[in-house]
């Protein structure tokens, strides 16, 4: 393992690719529905605390294995839309998000 961990590898391989040219998109919004998040309203609970630290572009990561997923992601939608956020694909033009390692 690299000194610092999977931070430092996440760092690393996040450098190169740019490096080489590649794009890559990543997340700026944690449901937390992978670390101990377990109801619907508790990971509504963080993207919302998260959604007010990452600007006007937002990537919300979620775990499709997560069973609580299913059951959070209509509120989700919801909650943007009442923001006023629109939905879209992510294409070469799209700005690059990038999560802070």
């Amino acid at each position: 393992m690299t000194k610092g961990g999977a931070k430092a590898i996440m760092k690393q391989l996040s450098e190169e690719i740019v490096e080489k040219g590649y794009q890559f998109f990543d997340w700026n919004c944690d449901s937390r529905d992978k670390m101990g998040v377990k109801t619907a309203s508790g990971a509504l609970e963080k993207i919302k605390a998260a959604t007010e630290q990452s600007g006007n572009i937002v990537i919300v990561l979620m775990h499709d294995t997560e069973k609580i997923t299913i059951e959070y992601l209509p509120s989700v939608i919801e909650y943007y839309q009442e923001l006023g956020y629109e939905f879209s694909v992510l294409s070469p033009s799209s700005p690059c998000i990038r999560h802070s390692w």
